[in-house]
């Protein structure tokens, strides 16, 4: 693994918000995470069982996943657990990857792994229908109080 770049913060500097450093993580984004630790220390035979595409941030499923495993990752480095990077990839690294790179994964038919062609998945997308009016609220903005008044009873 590389060296934590040295924060402007601990050096008595600005902070920039765009620092990864300044942040707190040890990469700066989640290709980065890819590209500079787990590619290099997940090393597997790729065949029909094995799958992986290049160009992983093509599939959805894919970098929604590897950026979730990237942010467990920063916060279990930083974690006084003595563990933690164990059960990190115990946890959710070898979960994560079993599920990415299984042969029914979002890989299944891509042939970008051993540099063959990346395949657009897109057309494959699962459809669903819209739920009736009313049966979904807006989460994001129901009150606090809200709960509160909540009568199981009713």
């Amino acid at each position: 693994m590389t060296e934590n770049p040295t924060s402007a913060a601990a050096l008595g500097e600005a902070s920039d918000p765009n620092d990864p450093a300044a942040r707190g993580l040890w990469f700066a984004n989640v290709h980065d995470f890819v590209t500079s630790y787990l590619t290099p220390n997940w090393i597997r035979r790729l065949d029909r069982e094995t799958r992986w595409c290049r160009q992983w941030w093509r599939h959805a499923e894919a970098h929604a996943r590897l950026d979730a495993l990237w942010r467990s990752f920063e916060a279990h480095r930083v974690s006084p657990d003595a563990n933690a990077m164990a059960v990190w990839w115990r946890d959710f690294a070898d979960p994560t990857m079993g599920s990415l790179t299984r042969s029914k994964g979002p890989f299944e038919m891509c042939e970008g792994g051993n540099g063959g062609e990346h395949k657009d998945m897109s057309t494959h997308l699962w459809l669903t229908d819209p739920p009736p009016a009313g049966m979904f609220t807006d989460e994001r903005v129901v009150a606090a109080g809200e709960f509160a008044e909540y009568d199981e009873g009713s």
